[in-house]
């Protein structure tokens, strides 16, 4: 690991020349883009990534970058959306994020394969895609990430569990019936590719489900999901909710638990 004490969770915080003081070990070598050191929060077992913004070039790569064809089947703004997502610090913090996610939520071989590509100095692609995905789905359009998805994988760019999350999460997310649809076929060919889904896609589903009065239905597709070895775990989903409370939440419980 990064450090001999178990780390719970990482984030990246960009700073100046000179501003931090903070202490960081200079003994591994964090991600090769620019200069980024790590400090770690013993109390809280936080691990931050300390970035020098004045070190740090434009784009995390040495080469032009190579012309990006948009197709009839790609959102329009697809250039500019990925070209600000291939700028080094949104790169840097789409790293630190997929990295936190794949850490923290237990997918051990993902995020080994994920940072001995980075200690190595190689950008997977998957950070790019995901990082393009995550801008559509923070800007609500939902149906532009299904787009991307789909580049993603006629490019031969594979998902992780991270990419799926933000997919799953938009689609269940949106207010359009048909992307629940959508959403449920994401879940089960996640599990088919023996990739476990993590609490916050399988709340965003299921609350789709509860937000519709749909519990019947929810039940039905959470046993199709028993059969593949799925288990809901309720501290998770808690964890997810951050206290919220509410009809929807109390139809989730009905759904998930029985409750």
């Amino acid at each position: 690991m990064m450090s001999k004490m178990r780390i719970n969770s990482f984030k990246v915080n960009f700073t100046t020349a000179g501003s931090s003081g903070a202490k960081v070990d200079d003994n591994k070598p964090i991600l090769t883009l620019g200069t980024a050191k790590l400090q770690v929060d013993e109390e809280t077992k936080t691990g931050t990534f300390l970035v020098d913004k004045s070190k740090l070039p434009a784009r995390p790569y040495s080469s032009e970058p190579e012309p990006i064809l948009v197709g009839p089947e790609d959102p329009t703004d697809l250039q500019q959306v990925i070209r600000k997502v291939e700028s080094s610090e949104c790169i840097l913090s789409n790293v630190v994020k997929m990295y936190n996610a794949l850490f923290t939520e237990g997918h051990e071989f993902e995020f080994t394969e994920m940072k001995a590509h980075i200690d190595q100095g190689f950008l997977p692609m998957v950070v790019v895609y995901t990082g393009v995905m995550e801008e559509y789905a923070g800007a609500g359009k939902t149906r532009d990430v299904l787009k991307v998805y789909r580049r993603m994988l006629n490019y031969g760019i594979s998902p992780n569990s991270y990419t799926y999350r933000i997919l799953i999460k938009a689609l269940a997310d949106d207010p359009d019936v048909k992307f629940l649809e959508d959403a449920k076929k994401y879940l089960m060919e996640m599990m088919d590719m023996a990739l476990r889904p993590d609490a916050v896609a399988y709340t965003a589903v299921f609350k789709a489900f509860a937000r519709r009065e749909k519990v019947v239905e929810g039940r039905r597709f959470l046993e199709e999901m028993k059969q593949k070895g799925f288990v809901a775990e309720e501290n998770q989903v808690r964890e997810v909710l951050d206290g919220r409370k509410g009809r929807i939440v109390k139809n989730l419980f009905d759904i998930l638990f029985g409750k």
